[in-house]
Formats: C-alpha cells, structure tokens, sequence
C-alpha cells in the first residue's frame, strides 16, 4: 500500500460537495464540515507555484466565504509550500497523524455490530458524542456522497443503551475507519477496541488487504489503542490556515 492508496481512498470515502482540480492539488469544499473536505489537498511531489496557489486558495474559498486552507502531506516535497504559507500568515492547525494496518487471516471478532442506516446511525452519533446538531444536514448529505461500500456500525449494551460507533468504508480493497464515538458512560470497558476490531474482520470478510484511519497528533490515548490493535503511524499531515489578521501563530 502507498500513500497515494491511502489518500485516494479517503478521498472517495469522505467526500465534499464541489471539487476543484488544479495540477499540484484538489480545492475541496462542503461548507465548512470538516478541514478535509474544506481545504486544498496538495498532490505528491508535483511542482507548486507558491503564488499561484494562494491565490487559487484564496479566491475559491474567499466566493464561498469560507477561510482559506491547505493540507500539508509530511510525504510530499512541500516544505517550501509550507514556509511560504507561514510567511503569508497561514497559521498550523490540526496537526494529525495516518495509521494503517495490514489485514492478515488472523482478522477475527466475537461480536457483529448492527449496520443502521444513515438517519439512524446519525442519531446515536449525535447523541454519544455531544455533536453540533446545526451541522447535521451536511454531514448527511457527504454521507450520502460516500463512494465505496460504507458500513454504519452500532454497537449496543444488553438494556439496548448506545454504547459506541464508527463508519468503516471499503474501497479499492482498503478499509478506511471514521468517526469513531463511544458513549461517556461506557469508556474505558474496551468497547471502542471491540468495535475496531470487528470492522477489521468485516473489511477482511470483503478482501480488503490494508486499513487506516486518521487521528488527531495530541489525541494519546487514541493513538495507543490503535497501536495496540495494529496501526502504525504511516504518515503525518497538518493544515495551514489563513489568520484574519495575516499573522503567524503557532
């Protein structure tokens, strides 16, 4: 698996409303619903005219009233990129990590989560994880964008409580997990690893060879856990966002 695998795959897995494609990367935009779908994703080792593309950033997003963001791939030659947009008064955001994993014949669970529906599947998400229901009818509709074969996972208790919840999208023989949630008074009783696992053993029930999934770099305790089932750390990438006052501020 590559790193452009993986960047394909989340692509299609979480998608945005408009994109644009330019030659050294893709403006993506769906009003505001996350930084990836939000941002200009930089292509790998492809020439950048630093000039050019904050002013395509800048203008694409300035219609859309929207700040102007750039991600920032540690596997591509984009250094210059970034201290230009230092420079500029781009400030880091986000910084994150990309953990994969090979799926061998060992990929079991002992449980099955319920597959819900979207609708359905939103309503325990919101619930379990204190979400900002006014952004619920866009994330419904990159929902309904997904390309690839989505699985809505939900795991209950024995009383029928919400317990915990994900996504997992198979694609091109890749799994990419998201948007994992475990109810408040259900953490630390191993149900998030649980959950993980069993999407492992359905991505490979599918013949998918790898997954990944994306995690926040100042998220430890998630980190760990991912370690502990498998992931490791592949590659990292960070956002530079535009300040409102053109100043840099780490």
């Amino acid at each position: 698996m590559t790193y452009m695998t993986i960047e394909h795959a989340a692509r299609h897995a979480w998608p945005s409303i408009e994109e644009k494609k330019l030659p050294y990367g893709l403006l993506r935009f769906a009003h505001g619903y996350t930084k990836r779908a939000n941002s200009m994703n930089l292509f790998g080792n492809v020439f950048v005219d630093h000039g050019e593309l904050v002013e395509q950033c800048e203008d694409f997003f300035g219609h859309r009233h929207q700040p102007a963001i750039v991600r920032i791939p540690s596997f591509s030659a984009t250094s210059k990129v970034d201290r230009h947009l230092k420079d500029c008064g781009y400030k880091m955001t986000s910084p994150s990590r990309v953990m994969a994993s090979v799926l061998g014949e060992a990929c079991t669970s002992p449980i099955k989560p319920l597959h819900l529906e979207i609708k359905t599947w939103l309503d325990v998400y919101y619930e379990i994880s204190n979400g900002d229901l006014s952004q619920r009818e866009i994330h419904t509709h990159l929902l309904q964008r997904i390309q690839g074969s989505p699985f809505y996972a939900y795991l209950e208790s024995e009383t029928g409580d919400p317990v915990c919840c994900a996504i997992a999208v198979l694609f091109n023989n890749v799994v990419g997990i998201y948007s994992v949630a475990t109810n408040p008074a259900f953490k630390r009783r191993q149900y998030a690893t649980l959950m993980l696992s069993a999407l492992l053993a359905w991505g490979r029930s599918k013949r998918a060879t790898h997954a990944f999934l994306q995690v926040d770099e100042n998220n430890e305790a998630a980190i760990s856990l991912y370690d502990k089932i498998g992931f490791k750390t592949f590659y990292r990438y960070w956002y530079r966002e535009k300040n409102s006052d053109g100043r840099e501020k780490e």
